[in-house]
């Protein structure tokens, strides 16, 4: 945490409906077509914030409704990704987004109608090794909500590490404000990851702590390092919908096992937050990671 990301917007017109003849009728009803390119519409940096730090994927399906003068007039989700979250950003970036040469009739006049479409929320990942670790981000927000303190603690071979204060920075105001919440006064925040190999759960999470985000997870690495057997074993936060969420990131992986042996993983992503209290603001008893410096 944070991730390269990369946002696969598959948007595909029509995608519900059969192919077009090759040459249309002249009197035939045409369908809304997007100016540009949709997949510009949205960026890696449009990933929710909470789904990505605790590596939440999904491929929702929507309709756009197109009004005659090529406004968007809403955006419904036909099939749901599995989370809510990754669902409603989906349509906000539609509304806020998308824009289209409105439907024509038969007379070539403009009308109403809709368009079909889909995309990837997606993450790239790194393979890792087939180790246990654990990893704490925390980060110091004064009543300002400016960033003030930051530290790491880890243990074991940890996947993608990234400079996470300079990252912080640069998040969305909407995304800060899910961390923070509506409240100000200064806040923690703790992003916490726990990969066990062949050993016990997860760690619980510490009592007394507001959970934004979590996802616990159970799988099988493979003598060759593929992953099967996911299972989601808990999720907070995130709000599931329709059929069951995709479990594991679809690009999870490792490398082979030296042992020549499968393995059987949990491991645990969440983010939690801890309420400054005035009189008495938290310390902070981490070591910086390469680069960190803790203030």
């Amino acid at each position: 945490m944070p991730l390269l990301l990369t946002m696969l917007a598959m948007m595909m017109a029509g995608q519900d409906a059969p192919p077009p003849a090759a040459a249309p009728a002249p009197t035939s009803t045409s369908r809304p077509r997007p100016k540009g390119m949709p997949q510009t519409w949205v960026t890696n940096d449009d990933y929710p914030l909470l789904a990505m730090l605790v590596q939440a994927e999904g491929w929702p399906s929507f309709r756009i409704s197109v009004g005659a003068d090529g406004a968007v007039t809403a955006c419904n989700i036909t099939t749901s990704s599995g989370w809510s979250l990754l669902d409603t950003r989906a349509c906000e970036l539609m509304r806020e987004r998308a824009e289209f040469e409105p439907a024509r009739d038969a007379a070539g006049r403009a009308i109403a109608s809709s368009w079909p479409s889909r995309f990837r929320w997606m993450l790239d990942m790194e393979a890792q090794a087939p180790a246990s670790w654990t990893r704490l981000n925390r980060f110091t927000f004064d009543p300002s909500n400016t960033l003030v303190g930051c530290a790491v603690q880890s243990a074991g071979p940890v996947p993608g590490y990234t400079n996470p204060c300079g990252w912080l920075q640069r998040v969305r105001t909407v995304d800060r404000t899910q961390l923070l919440g509506e409240n100000h006064g200064g806040a923690v925040i703790e992003v916490r990851e726990s990969h066990v190999v062949d050993g016990a759960e997860a760690s619980a999470i510490p009592a007394g702590v507001e959970v934004l985000a979590l996802i616990r997870l159970r799988y099988t690495i493979g003598k060759d390092g593929t992953v099967s057997g996911c299972t989601l074993v808990e999720a907070r936060g995130l709000g599931q919908a329709g059929d069951p969420p995709r479990a594991c990131p679809s690009r999870l992986r490792y490398f082979a096992p030296a042992d020549g042996k499968s393995h059987r993983v949990t491991s645990m992503r969440a983010v939690l937050r801890l309420r400054l209290q005035p009189q008495q603001p938290v310390k902070q008893p981490f070591r910086a990671g390469p680069g960190e410096t803790i203030t």
